[in-house]
Parts: structure tokens; sequence; C-alpha cells
């Protein structure tokens, strides 16, 4: 029982240091977004505004499946994935690039 214990406890830990903000800290990235079509990006968009870490946000170019943004955010880019992840936002790093899209409940409902 006591492993048992020790192990929740290093998940609460692990959990509680992913998910804390560092507000002193603010960064911009650019990323790439894959959508598939205006209702999506509609979508994403308003998703974004709910995502608590991110302070702003520019479309750099778009076109009918895709854009290019600049996210300013606070914290390290593990929170800001852990904040869109709860927006239902897939978020990661793919070979070197920033990639955003829907997360998989919103995108197989379209």
């Amino acid at each position: 029982m006591a492993t048992a214990d020790a192990a929740a406890q290093l998940l609460a830990q692990d959990w509680k240091e992913t998910a804390a903000v560092d507000y002193s800290r603010r960064s911009q990235i650019i990323a790439d977004v894959m959508f598939n079509g205006p209702q999506d990006w509609t979508s994403i968009r308003q998703a974004l505004t709910n995502v608590r870490t991110l302070s702003g946000m520019n479309v750099l170019g778009i076109s009918a499946t895709e854009a290019r943004i600049e996210l300013s955010y606070f914290g390290g880019p593990e929170q800001l994935g852990v904040a869109m992840a709860q927006q239902n936002l897939n978020f990661g790093r793919v070979r070197g690039s920033y990639l955003l899209r829907l997360g998989n409940a919103q995108a197989a409902n379209r």
C-alpha cells in the first residue's frame, strides 16, 4: 500500500510541475495550424481564446486548410501544450516545427 501511495504522490507532483504556469516567463512561437475548412478554423480560434496561458495570437498567413500563427504565451511549451489539450487542441512539435489542430473528439464530429 505504501508503494501505491508513493506512486500517487509522484504522479501528483509531476502533474503539478507540468500544469503550473510560470507567469514571469513570456515566450513566442510560430505554429502551423491544420484544419478541414472554415468551421474547423473557427473552432480552433474559439478554443484558443480559452487557453489560459495565451496572451496573444497573430495570423501570419492562411489558406483554405492551414494557417501559420504566432503565439505569445506564459510559461514553457510544455505548459502551453497542457493548456491546449484542456481545450481539445492537439499541439506538439513535428520535425522541428510546432503543429496545432483540433483534438480527435471535435475533428471526428466533422
